[in-house]
């Protein structure tokens, strides 16, 4: 009995200390997409490589389940902004080695 009250006395700090050492703070990057590669992967959504990210060959990567939606305004916002030599920002949070796009925009 003293041992179930000692693991659920635990447990709640067990929790927090998990959610903290697995929590990842978010980096933001606000460049020109000029040399960025947009590529398409069918049924798995759009990577971006060569940009300024932490990760592997600049990639960044939209997490699982992103809507045709969202997948499509980003690709329309960076093609506009390739045209008109306008930055784009990006928050990423790097998940097991993948720079994962948290969200995007536009720079004034």
């Amino acid at each position: 009995m003293n041992c179930l009250v000692k693991c659920i006395t635990l447990a709640p700090l067990l929790l927090l200390f998990c959610i903290s050492v697995n929590a990842q703070a978010l980096a933001n990057i606000e460049e020109s997409p000029v040399n960025w590669r947009l590529q398409n992967y069918v049924g798995q959504g759009v990577t971006v490589y060569y940009s300024s990210s932490s990760c592997g060959s600049g990639s960044l990567v939209f997490p699982g389940g992103t809507s045709s939606d969202d997948l499509n305004r980003f690709w329309a916002l960076v093609m506009a902004a390739k045209i008109a030599s306008q930055p784009v920002g990006i928050f990423y949070q790097v998940i097991n080695g993948q720079c994962v796009i948290e969200s995007y925009y536009l720079t004034p």
